[in-house]
């Protein structure tokens, strides 16, 4: 593993949830000048007491283990292994290491935005809980709290997976209060007392007849009830397509129930949807072939003013270790966002916040989910699919996804999720696979190779200087987003 380049990745999940809140001028204070890696926990903590001029024969409180921490602006951290070792429950996935250092390091963008004041950071339940979510790090996922009375008691409870309970409790009071509020009012004495004893209408009550329309915009590849169905290009693509079908119906009559008067299904993929199912409950599926004006290849028209969006069926990004792996299509190796790596959620995170649309609900395997929200807490993640401390597949099933959906559909409508818009300009770039490598998996599908990389531009590396493939960039005073990277250059 090359660590270094870990380290690098930490940062720029940092960065992104920093940019994502409006904490861009926080980024300009580097919280760290060396980074230290111990083969051991005990060869780390004795560094950190020797760090801090503490007798080495200090010893942890009882029960605590240090795998990481920020010391005098010195990164210390134990190695891979030792993590895993240390904490299986938390840092057996692939990207476990790398989520622990952007851990640390959201603890000092916590504090550089409270300008220096540790003190003022809260509850431990809630600074750690900041820093899982900053991290992108799912350890809450199938934990939802509903009422404050029990994200209190989560918190409050003693035993194994405390970082669990506090991201879950984080989230929940997320629902009905922005982050910055939270982050402003954590260190004052009235604060759990304010959350316990405060309630809110919902936000829902304010939409209008006229603008009460949700859109779900589907992919193809990571269904709830099975580890490997997909809904297209597989064996199983019949059997994941119902599987598909079902998650979507379960997140439109979220939506439903919870006011909204219309919902729009979006298969850019043609095929990845039954509309059978979904016509039943009066929600149409909009594809490429039984829509006109469909300009946007994966919104289609966006004739609509939506109030909420929702993503369903979302995978890993080229490169991660995680269920159908890529980026858009076979021949893109990456894509960035200002120099960030990211997938198709950050894409599609960026392209609906051009729209004003705020998303609200992703699910997807555990890389698709903590994309989102890493880069919008807000909003709420079903993960549906992921990898166990054992490196198995283990899946949520449909029923439990069913249910799951709904609800977070209604949370997604009473919070409004979240819009994301970096600051302006933004680049978003593209690197590819050489052409022969392209040529190569498209040859074996039986494909027009040489259209298809005409048609998608996927010659060059593109950014918004070049303004071609993606762009995004200042257009009447918003961001205006547009793509023309679509399809799939290989059998799959």
């Amino acid at each position: 593993m090359d660590l270094r380049g870990e380290v690098a990745e930490a940062e720029e999940i940092v960065a992104s949830f920093a940019v994502a809140n409006g904490w861009e001028e926080t980024l300009a204070r580097k919280t760290f000048d060396a980074v230290e890696i111990f083969k051991t926990h005990n060869a780390l903590w004795q560094r950190v007491l020797s760090i801090n001029g503490m007798p080495l024969d200090t010893a942890l409180p009882p029960g605590t283990t240090m795998v990481a921490g920020i010391e005098k602006r010195v990164l210390v951290a134990v190695c891979p292994d030792e993590y895993a070792k240390v904490y299986p429950e938390y840092g057996s996935q692939p990207d476990s290491w790398r989520r622990l250092i952007a851990h640390e390091i959201a603890h000092r963008l916590h504090v550089n935005l409270l300008d220096g004041n540790e003190d003022a950071m809260g509850p431990s339940w809630f600074f750690e809980g900041f820093a899982v979510i900053a991290a992108g790090q799912t350890l809450d996922h199938g934990l939802v709290y509903t009422t404050a009375t029990e994200a209190f008691a989560g918190v409050r409870e003693k035993g194994p997976l405390a970082y669990r309970r506090f991201s879950a409790a984080v989230r929940y009071f997320l629902k009905e209060h922005p982050l910055k509020e939270l982050v402003d009012h954590a260190g004052k004495e009235d604060f759990e007392g304010g959350l316990e004893t405060q309630t809110h209408p919902a936000p829902s009550s304010s939409v209008t007849d006229d603008e009460s329309c949700a859109i779900i915009v589907t992919d193809d590849d990571i269904p709830s009830g099975s580890p490997i169905a997909g809904a297209l290009y597989v064996e199983e693509a019949a059997f994941g397509k119902g599987l598909l079908t079902a998650d979507v119906v379960a997140a439109a009559q979220g939506f439903k129930k919870a006011g909204l008067t219309c919902v729009d299904v979006i298969d850019s993929h043609d095929g990845a949807i039954d509309p059978d199912p979904l016509g039943k409950i009066g929600v149409p599926v909009l594809t490429p072939s039984n829509t006109e004006g469909w300009v946007w290849p994966f919104l289609g028209p966006m004739k609509k003013k939506y109030v909420i969006a929702a993503l369903i069926g979302f995978h890993s990004n080229a490169g991660q270790l995680g269920f159908r792996a890529h980026t858009i299509n076979d021949g893109i190796k990456a894509l960035s966002i200002d120099s960030k790596t990211v997938g198709e959620v950050a894409h599609l995170l960026l392209g609906l916040g051009s729209f004003d649309i705020p998303v609200g609900l992703v699910s997807g395997d555990m890389n698709a989910v903590a994309e989102a929200l890493g880069l919008c807490p807000q909003a709420g993640g079903v993960v549906v699919r992921w990898l166990s401390d054992q490196g198995e597949t283990e899946f949520l099933s449909s029923e439990a996804a069913a249910q799951r959906l709904s609800q977070s559909a209604i949370q997604a409508v009473e919070r409004r999720g979240c819009l994301f818009r970096p600051s302006l300009p933004v680049d978003v770039a593209v690197a590819t696979y050489s052409k022969e490598a392209v040529r190569d998996k498209a040859k074996t599908c039986d494909r027009d190779w040489e259209k298809e990389m005409r048609e998608s531009g996927l010659e060059t590396r593109h950014g918004i200087e070049t303004g071609t493939n993606m762009q995004a960039g200042l257009t009447n005073g918003s961001l205006h987003w547009s793509s023309k990277v679509h399809g799939w250059l290989s059998c799959r």
